[in-house]
């Protein structure tokens, strides 16, 4: 008869050690995290101008949102240019993942350089370029319209009221799409060759490939990426100040951005963090319906 098996135990020594070396990333996490999160509830049931000592005002702050043109349009386009730009990151890095999937090792790792090379640049740095790209007389974009003859399609990009929203959420969905390829892309590469191998010989061709095979696997990554893309794509503050401000006029003014107005200008803090947490609430709601619309098997191989 074999020994039986002794379970792991660990001395306290060891355990306060693991204990104080955890100790300075807790305390950094609890105060630029956790206690400014708790902070800012707190606040948004309260009235305050810095000036003097916060007042409990209940609800008003949230009711105040939904009666407020402003502010409601801000959480509008917040979701327009998060639902867009998402959409974008995803589905473009699928298939840039897929693409290279498809490529050599040194081909696969010089495209893959090229690609994630947008989302290693600040979105400040980013903003700020394609600002130069939507110019309307002097803009790449405009130039390349009029070199291959559809001048009637060039416009001010960032001056239209009908187009301001989709260029924005194009560049910050396209900035964010080498992260999504290079979580999409190690996921691939993850799963066993020998069951496109298998397919080869079933006489499968590379898209049933992708739907048989690598997109089922591949639905948690799908959750995970979802997910961060979600709070990437509605932090959406430096994108829009360095390329319009929130115009024209207000209408591509977001949620952080009419924070920022409504707290440090009007000094009404309160309102403003009541608007932050709306916003939380909106992103995680849709984190958790995503990731239950996308629930299923787990597969291990």
């Amino acid at each position: 008869m074999g020994k039986p098996i002794k379970k792991q135990t660990y001395s306290k020594r060891l355990v306060l050690v693991s204990f104080m070396f955890l100790l300075p990333a807790f305390l950094i996490m609890t105060i630029t995290t956790i206690f400014p999160v708790f902070w800012n509830i707190y606040l948004s049931f309260h009235k305050w101008n810095v000036n003097s000592s916060a007042k409990f005002v209940g609800m008003k702050n949230y009711a105040k949102i939904f009666t407020d043109r402003a502010a409601k349009s801000a959480i509008l386009n917040s979701c327009y240019i998060g639902v867009i730009s998402i959409i974008i990151c995803i589905v473009l890095g699928m298939l840039l993942a897929l693409l290279i999937y498809r490529l050599g090792k040194r081909e696969s790792a010089f495209f893959r350089f090229i690609f994630f090379c947008p989302s290693m640049m600040p979105m400040t740095v980013i903003g700020l370029l394609f600002v130069f790209v939507f110019a309307e007389q002097e803009g790449l974009l405009n130039n390349i319209l009029n070199f291959i003859g559809l001048s009637s399609q060039t416009r001010g990009w960032l001056g239209g009221t009908d187009t301001v929203l989709k260029s924005i959420a194009g560049v910050a969905g396209w900035k964010f799409s080498g992260t999504s390829m290079m979580l999409f892309y190690t996921a691939m590469l993850g799963i066993p060759q020998s069951f496109f191998e298998t397919s080869k010989l079933e006489g499968a061709h590379f898209l049933q490939d992708i739907r048989y095979i690598i997109l089922p696997l591949m639905k948690a990554k799908i959750k995970l990426v979802l997910s961060l893309a979600f709070i990437w794509a509605f932090a959406t503050y430096d994108i829009v100040l360095s390329m319009t401000k929130g115009g024209p006029g207000d209408y591509s003014t977001t949620v952080p951005l009419r924070m920022i107005t409504v707290g440090f200008t009007f000094n009404k803090f309160g309102y403003a963090a009541a608007m932050g947490v709306i916003l939380t609430l909106i992103v995680g709601s849709l984190v958790i319906i995503t990731r239950f619309v996308l629930r299923g098997d787990t597969y291990e191989y």
